[in-house]
C-alpha cells in the first residue's frame, strides 16, 4: 500500500533511506480543482444570492480577522481583494497555497474579473467610482505582493501579460510592478552568493581524485556537504510541497528539486553505509566509524540536520547494526557522541526533540526534509480538500501554510567557501546496493562469531 514519503526499513527509529510509497486512499470530496463554480464568472457569482462565504466565529476580546474556513474560489478570491482590512497571513496562506485547487494562469484571469468592477443599477456615480479605486488599487498591490511571494513559479509569458494588464488599466502602479520583478530578479541571481566573511576553507590535498575520509579534515567535509546539500533547498518552491506531489508518479514533476533533496539523502545515507562496511580490520572499521561520528558532530554545529540525519540513518541500516564487534571496540567518548546525535534525530514523540533543537538554532540551518513531509501527509490525508463538496477548504490549506512557512524561513545560504575538486567528489558520491553490502557486513563479521 503507498501515497506518503516516509523513512522506512527503521530500528532504533531511523531509516536507511527515504522511500517514496503510494497508497490508494478513498477521497472524503472531490478534489478541489473540480470544486461547483471555478468556471464562474467571478462577479456573477459574487452578486449572486447563493455567494457563500463560510467564516469561523470571531474569538472574543480580540482585534483578530473573521476566520475564513472555506469558500469558492471566487469568493475566496473577492476576500482577498475586498475593502475589509485582509491579513497578510491570510493573502500569505492564499498566495503560496492556491495552485493546490487552481493554476496561475486561472487565477490571474479571476483577477482581471475582479479589477473590472460593474456599475450596479441606480448605483451613485460617486460611490461606485470610490468603491471600483478601492477594489483595483486591492488588486494591484495583491498582484505585487504575488510576483513578491512567488517570483521563482512565474514565466515569462505571464510576466509579460500581468504588465501589460497593469500598464493599460491602471498605468501608475505600472512602475511598482516592474520594480518589484527587477528586484526579485536581482535577488535570484545572487541568491547563493555567500557573504564575503566566509572562514577559509582548510588545506586538502590538491591530487585528491577519490573520496577517503580518512585522508580528510572532517570539518571541511562537513562544510562541503551543507554547501551541495543548501544549494538544493534553497531552491524548493512552495508549489512542491503542495498535494503530495513529491509522493504521486502523475504529479513529481511538480516537485524537482524536493524530490532531488530526497535522491541526495538516501545518496549520502548509501555512501556512509558504504564506508563503514568496507574496511576488513576491525581497528580500521572502528577507525571510519570514528571519523563518521566525528563528522556528524560538525554537521550539528553547522545546523544541517538534513545531511546528519543521512549520515546516521547510513549506520542505522541493517548491514551497519549488525557489526557488534566494531561498536564493542569504540571508546567511550565515541559511543556517547553518537548516542547524543541519535537522541537529537530520534523520531520519538513525532521528532519531539529535533523540533526544538532547529528552534534553538542559530540561521542558517538546514531541517530534515522527512518531519515536514510527514507533517504534510498527515494534514492532506486527515482533512478533506473541500466542505459540502464545493467550497475549498481554508482551514486546511492554513495548516499547509504552517509547515511551508516555517520551512521558508530556513531558507538561507551558508557563508562557507568553497573547496571546488573536495565539494565536485562530494557531489558525485559512489553509490552500492543493499545486498552487496549486506554481503559484505557478513564478511567482515560472519554469523555466529
Amino acid at each position: 500500500p503507498e501515497l506518503s514519503l516516509s523513512a522506512q526499513g527503521i530500528k532504533h527509529h531511523y531509516g536507511a533511506s527515504i522511500i517514496i510509497r503510494r497508497k490508494i486512499i478513498a477521497r472524503k470530496t472531490s478534489s478541489a480543482t473540480k470544486s461547483d463554480g471555478v468556471d464562474r464568472d467571478l462577479w456573477e457569482e459574487v452578486l449572486s444570492a447563493d455567494s457563500t462565504l463560510l467564516v469561523g466565529e470571531q474569538k472574543k476580546d480580540t482585534d483578530s480577522e473573521k476566520e475564513i474556513q472555506g469558500g469558492t474560489v471566487n469568493k475566496l478570491i473577492e476576500y482577498l481583494t475586498s475593502s475589509e482590512d485582509v491579513t497578510t497571513k491570510f493573502a500569505e496562506t492564499f498566495l503560496l497555497t492556491y495552485q493546490s485547487f487552481i493554476t496561475p494562469e486561472l487565477f490571474f484571469s479571476k483577477m482581471k474579473q475582479r479589477y473590472n468592477v460593474p456599475r450596479l443599477p441606480e448605483q451613485d456615480s460617486g460611490k461606485y467610482v470610490e468603491l471600483a479605486k478601492t477594489i483595483q488599487l486591492k488588486v494591484c498591490n495583491v498582484l505585487r505582493k504575488w510576483i513578491n511571494l512567488c517570483y521563482n513559479q512565474f514565466d515569462e509569458t505571464l510576466l509579460n501579460e500581468i504588465i501589460q494588464f497593469v500598464e493599460s488599466s491602471m498605468p501608475s502602479q505600472a512602475q511598482n510592478i516592474k520594480r518589484t520583478i527587477e528586484k526579485k530578479k536581482s535577488q535570484k541571481q545572487t541568491q547563493l552568493i555567500s557573504p564575503s566573511t566566509a572562514p577559509p576553507p582548510r588545506p586538502i590535498n590538491s591530487s585528491l581524485t577519490s573520496l577517503n575520509l580518512m585522508e580528510l579534515d572532517e570539518l571541511e567535509v562537513a562544510r562541503q556537504l551543507t554547501l551541495i546539500e543548501n544549494e538544493i533547498f534553497l531552491s524548493i518552491e512552495p508549489t512542491e510541497l503542495l498535494n503530495q506531489a513529491w509522493s504521486k508518479p502523475k504529479l513529481q514533476h511538480r516537485s524537482p528539486n524536493l524530490l532531488k533533496l530526497i535522491n541526495r539523502f538516501n545518496e549520502v545515507s548509501i555512501w556512509i553505509n558504504t564506508i563503514l562496511v568496507e574496511p576488513e580490520e576491525l581497528r580500521q572499521r572502528t577507525k571510519i566509524f570514528t571519523k563518521v561520528i566525528n563528522l556528524a558532530k560538525h554537521l550539528k554545529d553547522l545546523n544541517n540536520l538534513s545531511t546528519l540525519m543521512a549520515v546516521i540513518a547510513g549506520w542505522n541500516n541493517s548491514s551497519v547494526l549488525r557489526l557488534k564487534f566494531t561498536k564493542e571496540d569504540f571508546s567511550r567518548r565515541t559511543t556517547t557522541d553518537m548516542v547524543e546525535l541519535e537522541k537529537i534525530m530520534s523520531s520519538e514523540g513525532s521528532y519531539k526533540t529535533y523540533r526544538a533543537h532547529i528552534q534553538l538554532c542559530n540561521p542558517p540551518k538546514i531541517p530534515y526534509i522527512g518531519v515536514y513531509l510527514s507533517d504534510l501527509t498527515f494534514i492532506e490525508e486527515g482533512n478533506p480538500d473541500t466542505i459540502q463538496d464545493k467550497f475549498v477548504n481554508f482551514e486546511k490549506l492554513r495548516l499547509v501554510h504552517k509547515v511551508i512557512e516555517e520551512l521558508r524561513t530556513y531558507q538561507e545560504p551558508y557563508a562557507l567557501t568553497t573547496v571546488p575538486k573536495l565539494k565536485d567528489l562530494l557531489t558525485k558520491l559512489p553509490t552500492s546496493d543493499e545486498g552487496t553490502l549486506y554481503a559484505m557486513s557478513l564478511a567482515r563479521e560472519p554469523r555466529g562469531t
